[in-house]
């Protein structure tokens, strides 16, 4: 696709470990000023973008910033809230635009805009510093959350690692940690996103691509090229609990609690 040195999408063995040790990934790079797309008053840069939701299917990832970002408009702010995703499947990138979170639900679905990574003069992952493993499921019980309760008192940031009932692993910043105090246990809630569905098989979409759409997968000449479709979504609004299980918040109380195959808690500062 590409012969520059500092161009790659894909995440090393040593890359996906650290993802699994609950370590950040960033996205990490330049664009190419050469596109018309980019005003000739505009200089160069280099930018990193922590990509806090983060799906993975074997080794396949999709991951994203969340709805952090906003553009500047005419009225000074915009209407629209933008998150920014990247994958290792192949040479994409694509933005998820947002409505309010209320009308996204109802209306089941997200818009996307699927551009080549070639956008980019030069592109790579990075993952940042080690983190603290607080709790695992696989070696702690219910009752073993001294070193958790302990990082919540200290204000330490958590996350979590989520393996769901089909495989998906899901790693999702904690909003807010209930740490039992007159019992053993936890729930956690985690924050209020809302990915495209394709996350779920980060594969499906470069596969698609492939057959329909091989063109925006191809050339240094298609880098200006973009394709808009409405994906479902997936809401990531959780409660986790020691017990073994997890429940979706936008659906109601009374709904039957899911059983996770495996959960991992992470602390940061």
């Amino acid at each position: 696709m590409t012969d520059r040195p500092d161009f790659s999408f894909k995440i090393s063995e040593d890359q996906m470990r650290d993802l699994r040790q609950g370590r950040t990934l960033y996205a990490s790079m330049a664009p190419n000023m050469d596109l018309p797309t980019y005003m000739e008053e505009t200089p160069p840069y280099h930018e990193c973008l922590p990509l806090d939701y983060i799906a993975i299917r074997g080794n396949d990832v999709w991951a994203c910033t969340g709805r952090r970002s906003q553009y500047p408009s005419d009225t000074g702010l915009s209407d629209e809230t933008i998150s920014f995703a990247y994958t290792n499947t192949g040479p994409i990138y694509s933005l998820i635009y947002y409505a309010l979170p209320k009308q996204t639900l109802v209306a089941g679905t997200v818009t996307v805009k699927v551009l080549p990574l070639l956008m980019y003069g030069s592109f790579a992952f990075q993952t940042g510093a080690a983190v603290e493993t607080l709790w695992d499921s696989e070696t702690n019980d219910a009752a073993d959350t001294g070193a958790l309760k302990d990082a919540v008192r200290r204000g330490v940031r958590l996350s979590i690692l989520a393996e769901l009932p089909d495989g998906l692993q899901l790693r999702l910043p904690v909003n807010i940690p209930y740490l039992h105090t007159e019992s053993e246990g936890f729930d956690l809630r985690t924050m209020a996103e809302i990915l495209p569905g394709f996350f779920e098989h980060p594969a499906n979409l470069i596969d698609t691509l492939k057959q329909a759409h091989p063109d925006i997968l191809s050339t240094e000449e298609m880098a200006s090229r973009s394709l808009g479709l409405n994906a479902s979504c997936l809401f990531t609004f959780f409660e986790f609990n020691a017990s073994g299980s997890f429940r979706s918040l936008i659906e109601p109380k009374t709904a039957k609690p899911t059983s996770y195959r495996r959960l991992t808690v992470f602390g940061s500062h």
